[in-house]
Formats: C-alpha cells, structure tokens, sequence
C-alpha cells in the first residue's frame, strides 16, 4: 500500500489508477474500466472501481466528465487539468480547452451575468473534427 496525503492506497486503487494513467485523456464510465481491468486478469470488483474513482475525483487525481442526456459519468487522467473541457458526444474523446477567448467568455459571463465559472469544472458539449468528417 502506498500512501499520498496522509491516505493509504490499495493494491486494487492503484491498479484502478494505472490503468486510467495508461489511457490518458480517455474518460470511460465505472462499467468499462471494470470490464477492462477484468479483461487485464485483475479481480477488482465494479463497487472497488466506482469507490477509488470517486476517492481519485475528490483528491483531484481524476477529472469527472458529467453524464449527458443518458449518458453515465465517465472519469479520466489528465495531466494538465487546468482548462474546460470539450467532450465529443459521439467518440467521448475529451480535450482540455486553454484559448484567450475562453478566458473572454468567462469575463463576459462573471461581469455582464453576475456568474463566475469554474473553467475547471466546465464542460462542453459537441461533436469533434474526426467524428464531424467521418458524417
């Protein structure tokens, strides 16, 4: 067992983490790093999944991408988890935005509405390049 911040980590945590670091910047829902890591010859249960996801989100080692439409939260690394993000509704591929003119938007939005985003936690639906030129 390791442990960060004062907290011990579990053999299947880590197993649970590595895998997430290995597919950086694919976010996946608690059913699919399961059955990856089953796959993989790991016997990490889905409840072990879904409570080391949720601890990684809290200590801010994951990111969260919220469910759309019917979608399930899906969880992901990213090691620059400083800007918005653009999720891809069809591939679920997620980028993380850093532009001047998302830093204008945000402005515009605190001053002109009287609401400050968090850029860290704002998402953005859409459809990506690849996804749109596959149509």
């Amino acid at each position: 067992m390791s442990s960060e911040r004062g907290r011990y980590r579990t053999k299947q945590q880590e197993e649970v983490l590595d895998f997430l670091k290995g597919h950086r910047g694919c976010f996946m829902t608690v059913e699919q790093v399961t059955e990856a890591l089953r796959r993989a010859g790991s016997s990490v249960g889905k409840t072990t999944v879904y409570r080391a996801l949720d601890r990684f989100t809290d200590d801010g080692v994951l990111s969260e991408i919220p469910s759309n439409e019917s979608d399930p939260v899906r969880f992901g690394y990213i090691e620059d988890d400083s800007g918005a993000k653009l999720v891809c509704m069809r591939c679920h591929q997620v980028q993380t935005m850093h532009c001047a003119d998302l830093e204008t938007f945000l402005g515009h939005v605190e001053n002109d509405h009287g609401f400050k985003l968090d850029s860290q936690k704002t998402v953005l639906y859409g459809i990506c390049e690849s996804c749109e030129q596959e149509e």
